[in-house]
Protein backbone atom coordinates (compact mmCIF):
# COMPACT_ATOMS: atom_id res chain seq x y z
CA UNK A 1 0.00 0.00 0.00
CA UNK A 2 3.25 2.29 0.77
CA UNK A 3 4.65 1.45 -2.51
CA UNK A 4 1.51 2.46 -4.25
CA UNK A 5 0.03 5.84 -2.53
CA UNK A 6 3.49 6.95 -2.86
CA UNK A 7 4.09 6.09 -6.48
CA UNK A 8 0.50 8.13 -7.48
CA UNK A 9 1.36 11.18 -5.21
CA UNK A 10 4.53 11.40 -7.03
CA UNK A 11 3.21 10.82 -10.30
CA UNK A 12 0.33 13.33 -10.17
CA UNK A 13 2.16 16.27 -8.70
CA UNK A 14 5.59 16.17 -10.20
CA UNK A 15 4.97 15.29 -13.98
CA UNK A 16 4.68 17.50 -16.40
CA UNK A 17 3.69 15.08 -19.36
CA UNK A 18 1.66 11.59 -20.25
CA UNK A 19 4.91 9.86 -19.95
CA UNK A 20 7.67 12.57 -18.72
CA UNK A 21 8.86 12.66 -15.03
CA UNK A 22 9.37 9.16 -14.24
CA UNK A 23 12.34 7.47 -12.47
CA UNK A 24 15.11 8.88 -10.37
CA UNK A 25 14.56 12.66 -8.91
CA UNK A 26 11.57 13.35 -11.74
CA UNK A 27 11.39 16.63 -10.26
CA UNK A 28 14.44 17.65 -12.13
CA UNK A 29 12.37 17.75 -15.36
CA UNK A 30 9.41 20.06 -14.24
CA UNK A 31 12.07 23.18 -15.01
CA UNK A 32 12.91 26.27 -13.90
CA UNK A 33 12.70 29.81 -14.85
CA UNK A 34 9.59 31.61 -16.12
CA UNK A 35 11.18 33.00 -19.09
CA UNK A 36 11.99 29.67 -20.45
CA UNK A 37 8.58 28.20 -19.07
CA UNK A 38 6.74 30.57 -20.81
CA UNK A 39 8.53 29.52 -24.17
CA UNK A 40 7.94 26.15 -23.86
CA UNK A 41 10.85 24.90 -21.82
CA UNK A 42 12.80 25.42 -25.18
CA UNK A 43 15.83 27.38 -23.42
CA UNK A 44 19.11 24.91 -24.67
CA UNK A 45 20.38 27.72 -27.13
CA UNK A 46 19.10 30.70 -25.55
CA UNK A 47 20.12 30.28 -22.17
CA UNK A 48 21.73 33.69 -21.31
CA UNK A 49 20.32 34.11 -18.08
CA UNK A 50 21.06 32.57 -14.13
CA UNK A 51 18.88 29.64 -14.83
CA UNK A 52 21.85 28.67 -17.88
CA UNK A 53 22.69 26.12 -14.38
CA UNK A 54 19.86 24.28 -15.57
CA UNK A 55 19.16 24.75 -18.89
CA UNK A 56 22.87 24.61 -20.68
CA UNK A 57 25.86 25.48 -18.42
CA UNK A 58 27.25 26.23 -21.61
CA UNK A 59 25.45 29.58 -21.59
CA UNK A 60 27.82 30.28 -18.62
CA UNK A 61 30.62 31.78 -20.25
CA UNK A 62 28.47 34.25 -21.92
CA UNK A 63 27.30 35.12 -18.63
CA UNK A 64 30.34 37.29 -17.35
CA UNK A 65 28.45 39.53 -14.58
CA UNK A 66 27.25 38.38 -11.27
CA UNK A 67 23.56 37.91 -11.67
CA UNK A 68 20.69 36.00 -9.68
CA UNK A 69 17.20 34.60 -10.21
CA UNK A 70 14.49 33.44 -8.07
CA UNK A 71 11.65 31.22 -8.86
CA UNK A 72 8.50 30.15 -7.02
CA UNK A 73 5.64 28.01 -8.54
CA UNK A 74 2.33 27.00 -7.71
CA UNK A 75 0.75 23.69 -8.17
CA UNK A 76 -2.96 23.30 -9.26
CA UNK A 77 -3.29 20.45 -6.33
CA UNK A 78 -6.93 21.71 -5.77
CA UNK A 79 -7.92 19.43 -9.07
CA UNK A 80 -7.37 16.18 -7.86
CA UNK A 81 -10.44 16.14 -5.26
CA UNK A 82 -8.87 13.21 -2.94
CA UNK A 83 -5.99 15.06 -2.53
CA UNK A 84 -7.00 18.62 -1.89
CA UNK A 85 -5.11 18.82 1.41
CA UNK A 86 -1.67 18.47 -0.02
CA UNK A 87 0.36 21.38 0.13
CA UNK A 88 2.93 21.08 -2.93
CA UNK A 89 6.09 23.41 -3.20
CA UNK A 90 8.72 24.29 -5.94
CA UNK A 91 11.50 26.88 -5.97
CA UNK A 92 14.66 27.74 -7.57
CA UNK A 93 17.54 29.77 -6.48
CA UNK A 94 20.59 30.45 -8.67
CA UNK A 95 23.55 32.85 -8.59
CA UNK A 96 26.16 33.39 -11.03
CA UNK A 97 29.60 34.13 -10.36
CA UNK A 98 32.60 35.50 -12.79
CA UNK A 99 36.03 34.16 -11.79
CA UNK A 100 37.94 37.14 -12.33
CA UNK A 101 36.40 38.26 -9.17
CA UNK A 102 38.30 35.82 -7.13
CA UNK A 103 41.84 37.19 -9.00
CA UNK A 104 42.60 33.48 -9.94
CA UNK A 105 43.94 33.23 -13.46
CA UNK A 106 45.79 30.17 -13.47
CA UNK A 107 41.98 28.51 -13.94
CA UNK A 108 42.20 30.40 -17.62
CA UNK A 109 40.49 32.99 -19.62
CA UNK A 110 38.71 35.90 -16.93
CA UNK A 111 35.48 35.32 -18.57
CA UNK A 112 34.95 32.04 -17.21
CA UNK A 113 31.83 32.47 -15.08
CA UNK A 114 30.93 29.93 -12.14
CA UNK A 115 26.98 29.08 -11.26
CA UNK A 116 25.54 27.66 -8.01
CA UNK A 117 21.64 26.83 -7.97
CA UNK A 118 19.05 25.20 -6.11
CA UNK A 119 15.85 23.24 -6.70
CA UNK A 120 13.49 22.82 -3.65
CA UNK A 121 10.31 20.40 -3.73
CA UNK A 122 7.95 19.46 -1.50
CA UNK A 123 4.67 17.74 -0.79
CA UNK A 124 3.06 18.37 2.59
CA UNK A 125 0.23 16.33 4.25
CA UNK A 126 0.30 13.75 1.94
CA UNK A 127 -2.22 10.80 3.21
CA UNK A 128 -0.69 8.11 4.68
CA UNK A 129 -2.68 4.95 5.25
CA UNK A 130 -1.65 1.54 6.93
CA UNK A 131 -2.66 -1.35 9.25
CA UNK A 132 -1.48 -0.77 12.71
CA UNK A 133 -0.07 -3.30 15.00
CA UNK A 134 -3.76 -4.41 16.24
CA UNK A 135 -4.52 -4.67 12.69
CA UNK A 136 -6.83 -1.42 12.73
CA UNK A 137 -6.03 1.00 9.73
CA UNK A 138 -4.34 4.07 10.73
CA UNK A 139 -4.58 7.15 8.67
CA UNK A 140 -1.64 10.12 9.16
CA UNK A 141 -0.05 12.42 6.72
CA UNK A 142 3.43 12.80 5.78
CA UNK A 143 5.84 14.95 3.67
CA UNK A 144 8.03 14.73 0.78
CA UNK A 145 11.45 16.59 0.67
CA UNK A 146 13.32 16.64 -2.40
CA UNK A 147 16.13 18.88 -3.09
CA UNK A 148 18.82 19.74 -6.13
CA UNK A 149 22.11 21.35 -5.71
CA UNK A 150 23.82 22.44 -8.63
CA UNK A 151 27.55 23.32 -9.27
CA UNK A 152 28.31 24.29 -12.75
CA UNK A 153 30.82 26.02 -15.00
CA UNK A 154 31.11 27.24 -18.10
CA UNK A 155 33.89 28.70 -20.66
CA UNK A 156 34.47 30.18 -23.86
CA UNK A 157 36.73 28.04 -26.41
CA UNK A 158 36.98 31.00 -28.62
CA UNK A 159 35.01 34.28 -28.40
CA UNK A 160 35.07 36.79 -31.14
CA UNK A 161 32.92 39.85 -31.46
CA UNK A 162 30.55 38.09 -34.42
CA UNK A 163 30.46 34.69 -32.92
CA UNK A 164 31.93 32.16 -30.61
CA UNK A 165 31.77 28.75 -29.21
CA UNK A 166 31.15 27.93 -24.93
CA UNK A 167 31.48 24.53 -23.59
CA UNK A 168 30.05 24.08 -19.49
CA UNK A 169 29.25 21.50 -17.21
CA UNK A 170 26.90 20.94 -14.11
CA UNK A 171 27.44 18.70 -11.07
CA UNK A 172 24.05 17.56 -9.16
CA UNK A 173 23.89 16.67 -5.46
CA UNK A 174 20.14 15.47 -5.11
CA UNK A 175 17.99 14.48 -2.10
CA UNK A 176 14.63 13.15 -1.02
CA UNK A 177 13.26 11.52 1.83
CA UNK A 178 9.92 11.00 3.28
CA UNK A 179 8.92 11.38 6.64
CA UNK A 180 7.40 8.90 9.22
CA UNK A 181 8.54 6.42 6.53
CA UNK A 182 11.39 3.64 7.33
CA UNK A 183 13.76 3.98 4.91
CA UNK A 184 12.29 6.56 2.35
CA UNK A 185 15.37 8.44 2.47
CA UNK A 186 17.99 9.02 -0.47
CA UNK A 187 20.92 10.79 -2.15
CA UNK A 188 22.55 10.88 -5.26
CA UNK A 189 24.05 12.92 -8.23
CA UNK A 190 23.26 14.04 -11.46
CA UNK A 191 25.92 15.46 -14.40
CA UNK A 192 24.95 17.81 -17.49
CA UNK A 193 27.34 18.65 -20.51
CA UNK A 194 27.06 21.46 -22.55
CA UNK A 195 27.82 23.34 -25.74
CA UNK A 196 27.05 26.41 -27.72
CA UNK A 197 28.02 28.07 -30.70
CA UNK A 198 26.80 32.08 -30.83
CA UNK A 199 27.04 33.68 -34.27
CA UNK A 200 25.25 37.12 -34.58
CA UNK A 201 21.54 36.60 -33.15
CA UNK A 202 22.09 32.96 -34.12
CA UNK A 203 22.51 30.11 -31.69
CA UNK A 204 22.51 26.20 -31.59
CA UNK A 205 23.78 23.97 -28.92
CA UNK A 206 23.67 20.33 -27.07
CA UNK A 207 23.16 19.38 -23.74
CA UNK A 208 23.37 15.84 -21.90
CA UNK A 209 22.13 15.07 -19.08
CA UNK A 210 23.60 11.91 -17.83
CA UNK A 211 20.07 10.78 -15.35
CA UNK A 212 19.94 11.19 -12.08
CA UNK A 213 20.80 8.17 -9.76
CA UNK A 214 19.60 7.92 -6.25
CA UNK A 215 20.44 5.53 -3.51
CA UNK A 216 17.85 4.63 -1.05
CA UNK A 217 18.28 3.86 2.89
CA UNK A 218 16.72 0.34 2.21
CA UNK A 219 19.27 -0.26 -0.41
CA UNK A 220 17.08 0.03 -3.31
CA UNK A 221 18.60 2.18 -6.09
CA UNK A 222 16.83 4.49 -8.59
CA UNK A 223 18.41 5.55 -12.17
CA UNK A 224 17.25 8.26 -14.57
CA UNK A 225 17.35 8.14 -18.43
CA UNK A 226 19.81 9.99 -19.93
CA UNK A 227 19.16 12.44 -21.88
CA UNK A 228 20.29 14.59 -25.43
CA UNK A 229 19.01 17.98 -26.25
CA UNK A 230 19.70 19.79 -29.40
CA UNK A 231 18.43 23.23 -29.26
CA UNK A 232 18.25 26.21 -32.31
CA UNK A 233 17.55 30.30 -31.56
CA UNK A 234 17.45 32.84 -33.73
CA UNK A 235 16.44 36.61 -33.12
CA UNK A 236 15.00 38.69 -35.85
CA UNK A 237 14.20 42.31 -35.55
CA UNK A 238 11.99 44.83 -36.92
CA UNK A 239 12.07 48.90 -37.24
CA UNK A 240 15.16 48.63 -34.63
CA UNK A 241 13.01 48.34 -31.56
CA UNK A 242 10.71 45.02 -32.06
CA UNK A 243 12.13 41.91 -31.97
CA UNK A 244 11.11 38.09 -32.47
CA UNK A 245 13.12 35.21 -30.81
CA UNK A 246 12.05 31.94 -32.22
CA UNK A 247 13.39 28.77 -30.50
CA UNK A 248 13.43 24.63 -30.50
CA UNK A 249 14.53 22.10 -28.43
CA UNK A 250 14.48 18.46 -29.92
CA UNK A 251 14.79 16.20 -26.47
CA UNK A 252 15.64 12.81 -26.91
CA UNK A 253 15.13 10.47 -23.45
CA UNK A 254 16.09 6.97 -23.40
CA UNK A 255 12.83 4.60 -24.05
CA UNK A 256 10.67 7.38 -24.81
CA UNK A 257 9.59 8.93 -27.98
CA UNK A 258 11.70 12.34 -29.93
CA UNK A 259 9.39 15.24 -28.61
CA UNK A 260 10.02 18.96 -29.70
CA UNK A 261 9.69 21.69 -27.35
CA UNK A 262 9.43 25.14 -29.05
CA UNK A 263 8.51 28.56 -28.64
CA UNK A 264 8.94 32.47 -29.53
CA UNK A 265 9.61 35.63 -27.57
CA UNK A 266 8.00 39.13 -29.24
CA UNK A 267 9.87 41.89 -27.66
CA UNK A 268 9.58 45.70 -27.62
CA UNK A 269 13.11 46.53 -26.64
CA UNK A 270 13.71 50.53 -26.34
CA UNK A 271 15.35 52.61 -23.63
CA UNK A 272 13.23 55.07 -22.21
CA UNK A 273 13.81 57.00 -18.26
CA UNK A 274 16.09 58.55 -16.40
CA UNK A 275 18.66 56.97 -14.04
CA UNK A 276 16.71 56.17 -11.52
CA UNK A 277 14.43 54.12 -13.35
CA UNK A 278 15.00 53.22 -16.59
CA UNK A 279 12.66 51.12 -19.25
CA UNK A 280 14.43 48.77 -21.68
CA UNK A 281 12.11 45.97 -22.59
CA UNK A 282 8.48 44.17 -22.58
CA UNK A 283 8.18 40.87 -23.79
CA UNK A 284 5.39 38.51 -24.66
CA UNK A 285 5.79 34.46 -25.29
CA UNK A 286 4.54 31.32 -26.20
CA UNK A 287 5.25 28.16 -26.50
CA UNK A 288 4.63 24.45 -26.75
CA UNK A 289 6.12 21.28 -24.35
CA UNK A 290 6.72 18.12 -24.99
CA UNK A 291 5.18 17.59 -28.71
CA UNK A 292 5.92 13.87 -30.03
CA UNK A 293 7.45 13.65 -33.50
CA UNK A 294 7.57 10.02 -33.26
CA UNK A 295 5.46 6.58 -32.51
CA UNK A 296 8.48 4.71 -31.95
CA UNK A 297 7.21 3.21 -28.69
CA UNK A 298 3.74 3.34 -29.84
CA UNK A 299 2.23 6.16 -27.19
CA UNK A 300 3.19 9.41 -29.25
CA UNK A 301 -0.93 9.76 -30.14
CA UNK A 302 -1.75 9.40 -26.15
CA UNK A 303 1.45 12.07 -25.66
CA UNK A 304 -0.24 14.47 -28.12
CA UNK A 305 -3.39 14.13 -27.22
CA UNK A 306 -3.39 16.68 -23.72
CA UNK A 307 -0.27 18.97 -25.49
CA UNK A 308 1.45 21.26 -22.96
CA UNK A 309 0.89 24.91 -23.97
CA UNK A 310 2.77 27.88 -22.00
CA UNK A 311 2.25 32.01 -22.06
CA UNK A 312 4.35 34.32 -20.16
CA UNK A 313 4.99 37.85 -19.96
CA UNK A 314 8.26 39.73 -19.23
CA UNK A 315 9.13 43.19 -18.07
CA UNK A 316 12.86 44.41 -18.02
CA UNK A 317 14.07 47.54 -15.98
CA UNK A 318 17.45 49.63 -15.21
CA UNK A 319 17.90 51.38 -11.87
CA UNK A 320 21.02 52.74 -10.66
CA UNK A 321 22.80 50.40 -13.19
CA UNK A 322 21.58 47.06 -12.10
CA UNK A 323 19.43 45.63 -14.60
CA UNK A 324 16.05 43.84 -12.94
CA UNK A 325 14.12 41.07 -15.13
CA UNK A 326 10.15 40.36 -13.58
CA UNK A 327 8.79 37.37 -16.21
CA UNK A 328 5.37 35.37 -15.29
CA UNK A 329 4.47 32.25 -17.42
CA UNK A 330 1.44 30.40 -17.46
CA UNK A 331 1.19 26.63 -18.28
CA UNK A 332 -1.66 24.54 -19.17
CA UNK A 333 -1.19 20.81 -18.42
CA UNK A 334 -2.98 17.83 -18.29
CA UNK A 335 -2.47 17.52 -14.71
CA UNK A 336 -3.44 20.94 -13.64
CA UNK A 337 -2.36 24.33 -14.82
CA UNK A 338 0.60 26.07 -13.47
CA UNK A 339 1.69 29.81 -12.60
CA UNK A 340 5.27 30.87 -12.54
CA UNK A 341 6.91 33.96 -11.30
CA UNK A 342 11.00 34.91 -11.84
CA UNK A 343 13.09 37.59 -10.35
CA UNK A 344 16.19 37.94 -11.68
CA UNK A 345 19.48 40.77 -10.84
CA UNK A 346 22.42 41.91 -12.82
CA UNK A 347 25.16 43.21 -11.02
Amino acid sequence: MKKILLAATFTVFLANQVFGGTGAAAFLDVGVGARALGMGGAFVSVADDPSTVYWNPAGLGRLNRFSFTAMSQSLASSKWETLEDITPSYQFFALTIPVNTFGLPFIGNETNTFGIGMISCGLDSIPYTYLGSSGQIVRETFKDTENAYFISYGVPIFDESAEGLYAGTTLKFITQKFSKIDGASATGYDMDFGFMYNSMNFNIAMMVERGACMSWANGRSDTAPTTAKLGVSNKFWFKQSYSILAVGDLVQRQNSPLTLNAGAEFGYERESGNRRLKFEGIFARLGVEGYALENRYGYASKINEDINLTAGLGLRLVTFGYSIDLDYAFGSYRLGDKNRISLSLYF
